[in-house]
């Protein structure tokens, strides 16, 4: 993941695809590394002309907020947890995507 200031510079629409074209204001050899390795690889991009604040921006740079030390973030561990109690519990009387979704719809429904 690569996070840097950039501006727009062009937006070329075609029939199946749509290019656009950034001036990066931050360039660095490390910044061309990680682009090149992007190319051609699928993902998500980004942008705001907006000003992003600094607990966003570092939220975003840092991608181990709400990350343990083993690297699941806390909506995989309850995931896991609920997994467990099924599996202990309701293995073999009821499915799991169906205890699952009444389990997360009955923390919803509390915690509104």
């Amino acid at each position: 993941m690569w996070i840097t200031k950039a501006r727009l510079r062009k937006v070329t629409p075609k029939k199946t695809k749509i290019t656009l074209e950034f001036d990066v204001k931050e360039y660095s050899e490390d910044f061309d590394l990680l682009v090149t390795q992007s190319v051609d690889a699928d993902g998500y991009i980004a942008f705001s002309a907006d000003v992003l604040k600094r607990e966003v921006e570092e939220a975003m740079k840092n991608r181990s907020i709400g990350v343990n030390e083993q690297g699941k973030s806390k909506s995989q561990i309850l995931r896991g947890r609920i997994y467990k109690y099924w599996n202990e519990q309701y293995s073999g009387t009821k499915e799991w995507e169906e205890y699952y979704s009444t389990v997360m719809d009955a923390l919803i429904e509390k915690i509104k």
